[in-house]
């Protein structure tokens, strides 16, 4: 998967396929917020003090399509089937977080990304959602494309964009 550091603080993105150990269970490596540290063998960055952390033991036996950190502890993973986790502790524990989105069709949750405050979803059929109190509710937002989103991208001050098969479309600015 792909990891890389939000746009504000320490929030962290990784979108995540299939990714798991011979055990079935997916681990997560959650490293340094730039990118000489990112990019750092293992070893040197443990030499270094920069440790970095593992999620482990996720409760999912789904496909994991995307994961993201509102902060050092606050954070969520989507998936197929209107998988939908979320982490008050860095990602040690998850907690089931389904019953907060209404997806009676149980669509896949291809993409998540916190910005500005807000949570964002995005999934098939054109399926868009914000949360503005820290995902505890969601809110549908219109779209005009029908087909699949399969990521969300934060958008030089603060905008979303939804990723879609062709070009990019902004949903929020």
């Amino acid at each position: 998967g792909d990891m890389g550091a939000g746009a504000a603080g320490s929030a962290v993105i990784v979108t995540v396929v299939g990714l798991k150990d011979r055990r079935g269970t997916l681990r997560a490596e959650l490293y340094p917020d730039n990118d000489n540290d990112f990019l750092q063998d293992d070893n040197i960055l443990i030499n270094q003090g920069k440790t970095f952390r593992q999620a482990r033991a996720v409760p999912v036996s789904s496909t994991l399509t995307g994961v993201s950190f509102a902060d050092q502890r606050n954070g969520y993973i989507v998936g197929a089937y209107n998988l939908l986790f979320r982490t008050s502790d860095g990602g040690r524990s998850w907690q089931p977080w389904q019953s907060h989105l209404a997806n009676p069709k149980q669509l896949h949750l291809y993409g998540v990304r916190t910005a500005g405050g807000a949570l964002y979803l995005a999934g098939e059929q054109g399926m868009l959602f914000r949360s503005l109190d820290q995902g505890d509710s969601f809110q549908p937002l219109a779209s005009p494309y029908k087909g699949s989103y399969f990521g969300l991208l934060t958008a030089p001050g603060g905008g979303i964009y939804a990723a879609q098969e062709a070009p990019v479309m902004v949903i929020c600015g």
